[in-house]
């Protein structure tokens, strides 16, 4: 009797581990195939990331080049009155170069004359009298 018992424990055993044995066997299969289907849909999300930066780009670029066409027709609708700006825009900037360079040039002197009035001060200091 104890022998049978023993034939069913030792039967009972090896199929338990054999049916354990299969089921991780499926349960690895089954994460490898979640793994891939995971891979997949990074690879959709990447895809599609790049294809909205590459739209947004091109609608940036759309939007910037109508911009542009506004500013230039603006500009060209306005070209006579540009004829008339332009010759002030030009004394303007003439006459602010004219002004820093008469600033450096009185920067100039004014450094010129500090020092003059240095060295004159060091020769009253030199040769006053005691």
């Amino acid at each position: 009797m104890e022998s049978t018992i023993q034939i069913i424990l030792i039967i009972c055993v090896v199929s338990l581990t054999a049916i354990f044995v299969t089921a991780g066997v499926w349960v690895i299969l089954i994460l490898r195939e979640i793994r891939k289907a995971a891979e997949k849909v990074s690879q959709i999300g990447d895809d599609v990331e790049e294809t909205s930066q590459f739209v947004k780009q091109k609608i940036k670029d759309g939007f910037s080049m109508m911009a542009l066409m506004a500013t230039l027709s603006t500009l060209w609708s306005k070209k006579e009155k540009l004829a008339d700006v332009i010759p002030e825009i030009k004394e303007k900037m003439a006459k602010e170069k004219g002004k820093k360079k008469s600033k450096k040039q009185d920067e100039s002197t004014d450094d010129d004359n500090e020092k003059k009035d240095k060295s004159k001060k060091k020769r009253k200091f030199f040769f006053r009298k005691k």
